[in-house]
């Protein structure tokens, strides 16, 4: 596992970073993999915030920036990880957190911290893939998410729940060869539409029509494969 400390007190920082070397050298010991990268500045954890499998955040010193506005970036992004809110100055259980969040009390106690990362591991081993999307900006979605794409030249016009859109740098073809083997929601009809059979509301004679209201041309076997996953 690889998990991100953010703490803008470089004492509380430091302190944290010995305890949880020490908690590293007990999972190296069973035969597993613990790793820990340690932050001062918030923005430099924005730039790359994939790539870990928790945070452990307590921001209290940083002008206009708190916290929930931390979390709240990480998971505009598409983080999914779980937040552990180290309270200190601030007690972090008062504020409007989303509802995986979880939390440790300052002084940090070692056998806290285990149990801590033993659920993070049970997290880590339990959660979905997620789908890389790169456009302007990248992000990181559910398969659930997306529900459809159409082609736009070398480009993919990506429509997401929520309203949401983006345009990603690749091909409607090369995005569903590169997510059909782990996410079988997923169909082409013929070479410049993908949708999510997921969010198919209804189909016709030759025709498909998303959650959304949009409506797709598809042949009678598309339509044939749609109906019976949908039965499922």
């Amino acid at each position: 596992m690889l998990i991100a400390v953010c703490d803008d007190n470089i004492a509380d920082r430091k302190q944290t970073e010995r305890l949880m070397a020490r908690e590293a050298d007990k999972w190296i010991a069973e035969g597993d993999t613990f790793y820990t990268e340690s932050y001062g500045n918030a923005q430099a954890l924005l730039g790359t915030p994939m790539a870990f499998d928790a945070f452990m955040i307590d921001i209290c010193h940083t002008p206009g920036l708190e916290a929930l506005d931390m979390v709240d970036r990480l998971r505009e992004k598409g983080v999914i990880a779980p937040m552990i809110m180290l309270c200190s100055d601030v007690n972090y259980r008062d504020q409007a957190f989303d509802e995986g969040t979880l939390f440790l009390d300052k002084p940090l106690q070692p056998a806290l911290i285990h149990e801590m990362m033993l659920k993070v591991k049970e997290y880590t081993l339990s959660k979905e893939p997620l789908i890389e999307l790169r456009g302007d900006e990248t992000m990181y979605v559910k398969d659930d998410e997306i529900l459809y794409a159409e082609h736009a030249g070398y480009t993919s016009n990506v429509q997401l729940t929520a309203g949401r859109h983006i345009v990603a740098g690749t091909t409607v073809e090369n995005m569903f060869d590169e997510i059909c083997d782990e996410h079988d929601s997923f169909i082409m009809l013929g070479s410049r539409v993908m949708i999510n059979i997921n969010h198919v509301a209804s189909t016709g004679f030759h025709k498909v029509i998303m959650t959304d209201g949009k409506k797709f041309s598809a042949n009678g076997e598309a339509v044939k494969y749609i109906n019976k996953h949908l039965a499922k």
